[in-house]
């Protein structure tokens, strides 16, 4: 039997320690369901689910030196802070 390692994951709510094998999910919403805003009329509602183990393995790694690339350190990044140039393809 293979022994499982933990992971402590961190979070502004607190620690978190979890068997590798353990799934993770990420749910992001694209701010609000009021639709106040006339330049976002749109509500959408996504997300995943990996293995915690392949995240810290892959995911995690590629996609904080993407953040550090985008904004020069480890803040959120928000679509509305990019100019969106629609293409027709």
């Amino acid at each position: 039997m293979v022994a499982m390692s933990e992971l402590l994951l961190r979070a502004d709510s607190g620690d978190l320690v979890s068997q590798s094998d353990s799934y993770m999910f990420f749910i992001d919403n694209t701010d609000t369901s009021s639709m106040k805003d006339a330049k976002y009329l749109v509500f959408g509602l996504g997300g995943c689910g990996l293995v915690i183990q392949e995240y810290v393995d892959n995911y995690g790694p590629k996609w904080n030196t993407a953040r550090k690339e985008i904004n020069g350190g480890m803040e959120s990044l928000h679509a509305t802070d990019f100019e969106i140039t629609p293409q027709i393809v």
